[in-house]
């Protein structure tokens, strides 16, 4: 089975979207080294509270219809389909402006540091949304190479900016870290602009009926998403609110130390999608399962070798002491992720199936599991009490989906 997924286009799409993941989602996790050694934990903290904000917004700004990009792919003749793609990003655009409005509006209640991290934020979802619009297009027509060389773009953009500010600063805050991100999603936004409606002649036109379509599509996993969001972020605020900004440093690096074994099922599942739905069409039942208790095996592996590798790599990052992180802490932020990714492969189910509006119910319970536990735990317990409601909600998300197909006597 191994042998003949290596020479599989299965593996080969895996290694490209791997390759892109390890420049776009492992750059937090190579940076990490360089930040802590020059930004203190508040800081640290102000920076993970920035891309919590960006995942709140990001179905907020775009009601999901990110999600409709590739299922309409399909069902689309290549003219409704350049409508649907320029009414998404026009929809985009105004939506943002509404949404700056909201925020300006309630300005009061906000201090003027998370005010301006807000708009920040606002403005990195609308320009990185209509990014991940053509990386979709390019995913469902299977040009992984083309995708590979655009996120490495927007990552090259990124680190220069990165470094051009290490210079350019004279204080190196959480401004350091932000203006890169958004500058970065602003240029990369603006390309995909000019090469849909200039190079690629695309009618820059809104259509009412395409809007429609996507949303009625794409709602019932708006509240999918609110709720994983809140769900994988809601620990955040109530450390930040219990704890401070310092406590939400230490636990924002620890949380993306854990959540490097999720690296490895997010670039293997950009590639299986598409292949779990043709197998399932053609009732290829076993080799799902083949696949299902390899990924099985290589995730709870993963995970213990990414355990050791940090207890031995953790001596050798300067100033790592200032950041008051337990290897128990890590030890849990890393099993709640190796669930976490097993829930993905299982939730595939309900995607093919098209019970999209059952899992919103699965994510929402774990949401409400979240916030109690973050409510017990994180008082008392501060950074480890995080890992260990975070653990709990993954556990239970888990549990409800796996439950879900064995009644369903889906084929695992």
């Amino acid at each position: 089975m191994i042998s003949r997924l290596s020479k599989s286009k299965l593996f080969k799409d895996s290694i490209i979207y791997g390759l892109s993941n390890a420049f776009y989602t492992g750059l937090p996790l190579l940076l990490m080294p360089f930040l802590v050694a020059i930004l203190k934990p508040e800081d640290y903290g102000l920076i993970e509270l920035f891309r919590s904000l960006t995942l709140i917004l990001i179905p907020i700004v775009g009601l999901s219809t990110l999600s409709s990009v590739d299922r309409f792919y399909f069902d689309n003749n290549k003219n409704d389909y350049e409508k649907l793609i320029s009414t998404l990003i026009i929809f985009h655009f105004i939506n943002g402006i509404v949404i700056f409005i909201l925020i300006s509006i309630f300005s009061s209640f906000l201090s003027d540091k998370y005010f301006i991290l807000c708009v920040y934020a606002l403005i990195y979802c609308v320009f990185n949304q209509i990014f991940e619009i053509y990386l979709v297009i390019l995913r469902v027509k299977q040009k992984a190479l083309n995708f590979l060389v655009l996120r490495f773009l927007g990552v090259a953009i990124d680190l220069g900016l990165l470094f051009g500010f290490y210079y350019i600063l004279d204080v190196h805050d959480w401004k350091y870290r932000v203006y890169p991100s958004v500058i970065s999603s602003v240029i990369a936004g603006l390309l995909i602009v000019f090469l849909l409606f200039i190079r690629e002649r695309m009618p820059f036109k809104f259509n009412l009926k395409a809007l429609k379509e996507s949303v009625i599509f794409s709602a019932p996993l708006i509240i999918h998403m609110i709720s994983g969001y809140i769900l994988n972020l809601s620990n955040r605020f109530f450390i930040l609110n219990y704890q401070g900004e310092t406590e939400l440093g230490n636990f924002s690096l620890a949380f993306q130390i854990g959540m490097a074994i999720s690296f490895v099922y997010t670039s293997f599942n950009m590639a299986w999608t598409p292949t779990f739905y043709d197998w399932m069409n053609k009732q290829k039942f076993n080799q799902i399962k083949k696949v299902r208790v390899l990924i099985y095996s290589i995730l709870i592996i993963g995970g213990i070798l990414l355990f050791i590798s940090w207890l031995i790599m953790s001596k050798y990052i300067p100033n790592l002491e200032k950041f008051n992180i337990s290897s128990l802490t890590i030890a849990i932020l890393l099993s709640s992720f190796i669930l976490l990714s097993l829930y993905k492969f299982e939730g595939n189910y309900f995607f093919y199936r098209k019970t999209t509006s059952k899992l919103s119910i699965y994510t929402f319970i774990s949401c409400v599991v979240a916030v109690i536990l973050n409510f017990i735990f994180i008082p008392k317990y501060s950074t480890l009490g995080a890992a260990i409601s975070t653990f709990f909600s993954y556990l239970t998300l888990y549990l409800l989906v796996l439950l879900n197909n064995k009644n369903e006597k889906v084929n695992i």
